[in-house]
């Protein structure tokens, strides 16, 4: 629910659509790059408004089209309309792109949600197929020759690999990248290129130094958010003291099992010892069996391998799905207090509790500071969007999907950030992807995830490393040995 209006998240993410939408299907136009339109945008203040709504499924090959009228009460606080101006004839009808990414759940819903707009101005279809295990199908699909047009990638090595191999299409080749980088900062662009050419746009971005708690229950016990390491530990016994637990742990995902432990060592090595050990880790500057390095799988030890600090024990930890170790502190009574997890968590929670009120009873604030020295310090990850073919379909979604008004209609949906930087706090749905976004754009130091780098094969060694610690911790020195014999051999 949203909380200020009482609405679902899937109420959410249909508002979020609805008050764009106007603004989303002319960018469509324009980004086709044969259009051009003039809008003007008018601001109306509604307390509630009937929203009449059509869906067109359109079968080209029948010429069949059906549709459908939904009637729905959504009340919204601000309604944004666009009003065309002046528009010329709709290019031709463009086939189908087909994308592949990770998304399931809200995150597809709000990928369907963002793409109708371009679907329904370009006679286009967008065919989406969900992958649990990226790095397997585009190895596949294109070592055996057919790739699809678009696929997001949680790896920035992955796309580093597949640009360098010859397989993505320059962005150049669909966009104007004097207006791109307008919109896009330089960090993120460099991030997405390879030899000086740009080959991706980092979506769906989400940070990972967040802590996830209920404002409500803590205001309850008389707790506050703990702004330092010693006041975290200190909240944690004091939590124990009352004989409840104070974290919530789950690192079981299939074939990631594991991810969950290195998002903390990495979000550790970065809050104690600073970007330039961070990034010289990164580079395979300085060995995994630094005592830099080893300080920090041991601090993750001293909570996740304390019985009184998370619920159930080890034994949980790697038994439990990581979705459901996030809704652990909002369950009625909580079974702990705290739980560290990625901005992207916001739908599982809002989805399993639709009562609960974002900003009120969940929540999220920083991870505590470890080194005053690196106060601030921050680290994330993103899906980065890659073209495959150039199709004509293939540029006109590539364009309409990194415009500004797109990214902004994404972002309405909530859970994630946009690295679009004309995107205005206002933009986000709710308290929590403000404060989300708030941390994000405060953030002193910043860096993405080191493990989205490395891609395979550090990257899943590492998910599976973070697993046998927790079950013999003593094997330690052998885990890092390991890693450095792996990168020895790159």
């Amino acid at each position: 629910m949203d909380g200020r209006n009482g609405m679902s998240r899937r109420q959410v993410i249909r508002a979020g659509l609805l008050s764009v939408m106007a603004g989303a299907g002319a960018a469509v136009l324009a980004a086709c790059g044969e259009t051009q339109v003039v809008t003007k945008e008018i601001i109306k203040e509604v307390p509630v408004e009937t929203v009449v709504t059509k869906e067109v499924i359109k079968e080209v090959a029948v010429e069949t089209v059906v549709t459908k009228e939904v009637v729905k009460e959504v009340p919204v606080e601000r309604l944004v309309k666009t009003e065309v101006v002046k528009e010329v004839e709709v290019p031709a009808e463009f086939g189908t792109v087909e994308v592949i990414t990770p998304w399931g759940g809200a995150e597809l819903e709000a990928f369907e949600a963002i793409v109708k707009p371009w679907e329904e101005a370009t006679g286009g279809r967008v065919a989406h197929e969900q992958s649990p295990d990226m790095f397997a199908t585009m190895t596949a699909r294109t070592e055996g020759g057919h790739p699809p047009d678009v696929a997001v990638l949680f790896g920035i090595g992955h796309a580093s690999q597949l640009a360098r191999d010859g397989h993505l299409v320059p962005l150049e080749t669909f966009l104007n990248m004097d207006e791109f980088a307008e919109q896009y900062s330089p960090a993120f662009i460099d991030m997405s290129s390879v030899d000086g050419t740009v080959y991706g746009v980092h979506m769906y971005l989400y940070m990972r130094g967040l802590v996830w708690y209920s404002p409500s229950r803590f205001k309850a016990q008389g707790f506050e958010a703990p702004t330092t390491w010693d006041e975290m530990i200190d909240l944690s016994d004091r939590i124990v003291a009352q004989g409840e637990k104070p974290w919530a742990m789950g690192t079981e995902h299939d074939v990631h099992s594991g991810w969950q432990g290195s998002d903390f060592i990495q979000e550790y090595v970065l809050a104690d010892h600073g970007p330039q050990v961070y990034d010289a880790w990164g580079a395979h500057e300085i060995p995994w069996s630094d005592p830099r390095i080893k300080r920090e799988w041991e601090r993750w030890g001293e909570i996740a391998l304390n019985p009184d600090y998370v619920f159930g024990g080890v034994d949980t930890i790697l038994s439990t799905r990581w979705s459901d170790a996030a809704v652990l502190p909002f369950m009625d009574p909580p079974r702990a207090y705290m739980h560290q997890m990625g901005s992207f968590v916001f739908g599982t929670i809002a989805d399993r509790f639709p009562e609960l009120r974002p900003g009120e009873d969940f929540s999220v604030f920083r991870y505590p500071t470890i080194n005053p020295e690196f106060e601030g310090a921050s680290s994330g990850g993103s899906g980065v969007m890659v073209s495959l073919t150039d199709r004509p379909e293939t540029g006109s979604f590539i364009r309409y999907i990194t415009s500004t008004g797109t990214q902004q209609l994404w972002a309405s949906t909530g859970g994630f950030l946009s690295s679009n930087r004309l995107i205005p706090l206002e933009a986000y749905a709710n308290p929590v992807n403000r404060e989300i976004a708030r941390v994000f754009q405060e953030a002193k130091i910043y860096r993405h995830g080191n493990d989205n780098t490395w891609g395979a094969p550090l990257q899943p060694k590492f998910f599976e490393s973070s697993i046998k610690y927790l079950r013999n911790p003593d094997s330690l020195d052998e885990i890092l040995a390991d890693f450095d014999r792996i990168v020895a051999d790159l």
